[in-house]
């Protein structure tokens, strides 16, 4: 049985989501309403994930703490808040 979830209007951040899990997290969100970022320290693959989910790419490095500083700095100010965090990083 198939759950519906509404996320609509939610603001949502998905660390380490340029593929696999991260990905499908963010591709659930997008699908249930959700604006999101997705943050990864693979800017390629990231940017193409965004790009196929009609989201914005955030560059993370969650060992660096300024990396991660600069990252909630460019998604609160693309957002304008922030509602929702999936940390799936490494």
């Amino acid at each position: 049985m198939a759950v519906s979830i509404s996320l609509e209007g939610k603001r949502i951040l998905v660390t380490g989501s340029a593929r696999g899990l991260g990905c499908a997290f963010a591709e659930a969100a997008t699908e249930a309403g959700a604006r999101v970022i997705i943050a990864d320290i693979l800017e390629d693959e990231g940017r193409a994930t965004a790009q196929r989910l009609g989201t914005e790419f955030v560059a993370v490095d969650l060992a660096d703490p300024e990396s991660v500083s600069s990252c909630m700095e460019s998604v609160v100010g693309h957002l304008g808040g922030l509602d929702g965090l999936v940390n799936n990083g490494a």
